[in-house]
């Protein structure tokens, strides 16, 4: 059986439209970097436990995992 997980980061675009109206340019690339980092930690966990990634972009996800794996 199979878990689908859909991540979704609160507040990101409200933080990343302040940024770009403030002209907030190393701010703008702060949040963004670390809204990569985050995908980026669910969609390597998911393939290492083999899983996929069935989407990834900006501050949301949607991975399928098997469920014995949702310890890890």
């Amino acid at each position: 059986m199979n878990v689908f997980v859909s991540i979704d980061a609160d507040n990101a675009g409200a933080i990343v439209g302040r940024r770009s109206l403030a002209d907030d340019v190393d701010g703008l690339r702060q949040v963004s970097n670390t809204i990569t980092e985050g995908n980026k930690i669910w969609t390597d966990w998911a393939l290492d436990c083999g899983g996929e990634v069935i989407s990834a972009g900006g501050d949301e996800s949607r991975i399928c995992v098997p469920a014995d794996k949702l310890h890890e």
